[in-house]
């Protein structure tokens, strides 16, 4: 296919996901509005680790996948990926300009070309500095030589934003364009399902997310324990999987909350709204994350959140007793008073919870982050 140079934006990323489809279709309808085509590379179908299925019908985009997902497994890790043929994909759609998501092999690559071929190239991430998550002076020395090559900057959040500035980006190159999901969705699903259901007296609280030592679901096992001394109508839905959930199930089987807490496992996306419907509580507990989506999720849900103060996310979205509130769930006694806090205001919570939605529409909606990516294409 002739594409010319002039009008294509390629946009270069890991995996095809349930979050990202619906950002690029969005991105997609209003580039073709301005007569310019996208086109996504994907690194693989997907890794192993990953378990949603995901529909490529559902790509409205047209798009390029390096490799089958049988094939993407890294000699190191899920996740590690190679992008072969890319630049032979590159010369082909020979595109002005590229987003390349994160500081990846694919990212490398492109600096590497463009010594010898001139293109515009957008470094698209969302890592912050964490504690947490240190990050080696060696992969630091890496990250500031591929920020001089690129000509402009797209942070997932605040965060985010301070830290390309940190590794050298020029700061007014630099645009916090936020991380999306399609929050439509949620919002309607979860409102459907909630008028559905059949009101009842136990308060659900909600975790959705990986069992691993990064999430680290102990503390809010231990909170939820807690609750069950002072009251008898907790029940905690623990939606997900992962490394950790057999030694949590043990635990809570050792201390007789199998009537308080459930495992229900992995669930695909048409799943989440019901265990959202049900809530009176969200609970987003993280050791470390550059964002989290699943936050935009609840939000968008009409869940009340109680987030971690260890996420991205957390930072841009939550205005304490306006949008939710922040938690740090090794705060035991802490935690445990604003999660009973927000069981027993329901009124006052209603309106935090309208607050949170109007927040993710107004500023998090497919169709705003899709016009600032648009803005930043604009200026470079």
């Amino acid at each position: 296919m002739d594409v010319r140079k002039s009008r294509t934006v390629v946009v270069v990323t890991n995996i095809p996901n349930h979050y990202r489809i619906p950002l690029f279709n969005t991105l997609n309808q209003q580039l073709a509005e301005e007569g310019v085509q996208l086109h996504v590379i994907f690194a693989s179908e997907g890794y192993e680790s990953r378990r949603n299925v995901i529909d490529l019908d559902q790509c409205h985009f047209s798009h390029t996948i390096l490799r089958k997902k049988e094939n993407a497994r890294s000699p190191f890790k899920d996740g590690v990926f190679f992008y072969p043929g890319l630049l032979k994909e590159i010369r082909r759609i020979n595109p002005q300009k590229i987003i390349v998501a994160g500081f990846t092999v694919a990212t490398l690559k492109l600096y590497l070309r463009g010594l010898m071929v001139t293109s515009k190239i957008i470094i698209w991430s969302g890592t912050i500095d964490s504690p947490k998550n240190k990050i080696g002076k060696l992969k630091t020395w890496f990250r500031k030589l591929l920020v001089k090559r690129a000509v402009a900057f797209m942070a997932y959040g605040s965060l985010a934003r301070e830290y390309f500035m940190r590794i050298g980006a020029e700061p007014s190159r630099v645009t916090a364009i936020g991380n999306t999901v399609d929050t439509a969705y949620f919002e309607e699903q979860t409102d459907r399902a909630r008028s559905e259901a059949k009101p009842g007296d136990l308060k659900y609280l909600t975790y959705i997310g990986y069992l691993n030592p990064r999430k680290n679901l102990w503390p809010v096992v231990h909170v939820c324990e807690e609750l069950t001394k002072l009251r008898s109508d907790i029940r905690l839905d623990i939606v997900g999987d992962g490394e950790s959930r057999e030694e949590l199930e043990n635990y809570v089987r050792e201390k007789s909350l199998d009537d308080h807490i459930t495992f229900h496992g992995f669930k695909q996306k048409e799943e989440l709204p019901h265990y959202l419907a049900r809530s009176s509580c969200f609970l987003f507990q993280t050791e470390y994350d550059i964002w989290g989506l699943v936050l935009n999720e609840a939000m968008a849900a009409g869940v009340p959140c109680l987030a971690s103060v260890n996420a991205g996310a957390t930072e841009d979205l939550i205005e304490p007793g306006v949008t939710g509130f922040k938690a740090d769930y090794h705060h035991i006694e802490e935690t445990l008073r604003q999660i009973e806090w927000i069981i027993d205001h329901p009124a006052e919570v209603a309106e935090i919870c309208r607050q949170a939605r109007e927040r993710i529409n107004k500023d998090y909606s497919l169709q705003e982050v899709s016009r600032r990516i648009r803005k930043v294409l604009h200026a470079v």
